[in-house]
């Protein structure tokens, strides 16, 4: 058996809408990103 670690079931969701944030923040960082190299004529257009 495994050994009891105190962690609640609330705990797997609170894990998955973390998970969730993670990743469309890093989505929108992504497009965002990716929309303004497009705009501004290239990657390295700095």
């Amino acid at each position: 058996m495994l050994a009891e670690t105190g962690g609640s079931s609330s705990s797997t969701y609170l894990a998955m809408g973390g998970a969730a944030v993670l990743a469309v923040g890093a989505a929108v960082l992504f497009s965002s990103q990716r929309r303004r190299a497009t705009a501004s004529g290239g990657r390295h257009s700095r």
